[in-house]
């Protein structure tokens, strides 16, 4: 079986990238989507909303594609989770598919002491599995590309959708444990390395807005993935995973960055 209606969405229509961004970003700038979707019929209202203006796209497609964006957005609006509904209310601007880049000089295992200062468990084992890295010193070009940066009140929020495929029951997305324990979707972040990614783009952003004169609005509220296969309505405990990272954690990383900038 399918872990939620979006896992099926997603199997059908195999979007993921910059496409899913898209698809997404299209359902979020619907001026009443989360209206709509507090309404009984808000489901049939959204999809007549997305359905307009679409040209070019086959009915089976469109279909699959309108699902994905019902999808994403009914578990965005669910109650108690950082949601983009929620922080989209007192924004002050916003990017979607902010694209940044630094050089980075160093190894992996730098980082290892920086994560293992979080208090989360998920972090603790993150900075081990940093401390098994190969050794070796890397030099190269980081390039991020994040789904979407909202600037708050006080200071950014990151939001980057992945279509994974952590399992088929829902119980594989959770994010409740005891606080000494990894939840399910905490053990598949760290098997994908998202949390130094995460990292990443957060130190990325923090560079990028002091650059760009963001006096007083550089700092990082939170990072969220979202997990479109896992995310339920109703069930705030499931799909999305949240973090903020520490300035420590930053600033080690800001340590290994050469020179960010943005490409375009």
């Amino acid at each position: 079986g399918d872990a939620t209606p979006g896992d099926r969405a997603l199997r059908d229509l195999g979007v993921r990238g910059v496409a899913l961004g898209n698809l997404v970003h299209e359902a979020l700038e619907q001026p009443d989507v989360f209206a709509a979707l507090a309404r009984t019929d808000g489901t049939a209202v959204l999809a007549r909303a997305l359905e307009r203006g679409v040209t070019g796209t086959n009915a089976t497609q469109r279909a699959q594609e309108a699902a994905v964006q019902i999808h994403a957005s009914r578990g965005l609006a669910t109650p108690g989770v950082p949601s983009v509904c929620q922080v989209s209310a007192r924004t002050r601007g916003g990017f979607r598919e902010l694209k940044l880049a630094a050089g980075w000089q160093g190894g992996l295992q730098d980082l290892a002491g920086a994560f293992e200062t979080d208090p989360h468990a998920w972090a603790a084992a993150f900075g081990q599995s940093l401390r098994g890295a190969e050794r070796q010193r890397m030099h190269g070009l980081l390039v991020g590309n994040i789904d979407l940066a909202i600037l708050g009140d006080d200071g950014w929020f990151l939001y980057d959708y992945k279509p994974n495929d952590y399992g088929r029951g829902v119980g594989a997305y959770a994010t409740a444990c005891a606080p000494t324990q990894l939840s399910p979707l905490d053990q598949g972040m760290i098997r994908s390395g998202y949390p130094l990614q995460a990292a990443l783009y957060a130190t990325l952003v923090r560079r990028w807005a002091r650059a760009r004169g963001f006096h007083g609005q550089s700092s990082v509220q939170g990072v969220s993935y979202l997990f479109l296969r896992g995310m339920k309505p109703g069930l705030a405990d499931h799909g999305i995973w949240h973090w903020r990272p520490s300035v420590a954690v930053l600033d080690a990383i800001d340590a290994h960055l050469i020179h960010a900038e943005v490409p375009e």
